[in-house]
């Protein structure tokens, strides 16, 4: 046997060899999308706003390192009745138009998540729709949110006189609940 048959052997060997555990690390490095969701999601500042229209409207955020991941607002949009004050609102803005939007947050176009944010005081701020635990009383009803909506603001949403959504949450006084 020739030095060139030993060496495209012991090659061919090596190949199958890497195969095989390239394979196996492949398996061994993968991490759930919801789980590397959750993670990219504790990082804020990861986050970039992508301006998918001409006119700035239409937009979404994407990952930085892995644009894979993406939050994206949903174009269906439901108006609200102006007259209504919303009992979760501690103290009501100026403008009593709201709208609220399905938000997507997706990895690989799987949607992972999927939440209710709600824009008020004429679009000046987004905010996530808070949970309800209703109770007979309307009066007594009990309106939080949860850690993951908080996480998806910290990254999307707009305040306007507010520095962030710990401060919004703070201004009226809604309960941030781990387990509903």
């Amino acid at each position: 046997m020739g030095l060139v048959n030993i060496l495209s052997i012991v090659l061919g060997i090596l190949g199958l060899v890497a195969s095989i555990l390239g394979a196996g690390l492949a398996f061994f490095t993968f991490i759930n999308p919801k789980i590397r969701m959750d993670w990219y999601l504790n990082h804020p500042q990861g986050w970039e706003k992508i301006h998918l229209g001409l006119r700035g409207g239409r937009s979404l955020w994407r990952y930085k390192k892995h644009p894979e991941f993406i939050i994206e607002r949903q174009d269906e949009i439901k108006a609200w009745d102006y007259s209504v004050t919303e009992r979760w609102m501690k103290y009501p803005l100026p403008d009593p138009s709201k709208t609220s939007y399905l938000i997507h947050v997706s990895a690989g176009n799987i949607v992972v998540y999927s939440e209710e944010f709600v824009t008020l005081d004429g679009g000046r701020y987004l905010v996530p729709l808070p949970r309800v635990k209703y109770h007979e009383n309307k009066e007594e009803n009990e309106y939080f949110y949860e850690p993951l909506q908080i996480k998806i603001a910290r990254v999307i949403g707009e305040y306007y006189r507010f520095k962030s959504i710990d401060e919004f949450i703070e201004q009226n006084e809604i309960e941030v609940r781990t387990n509903a």
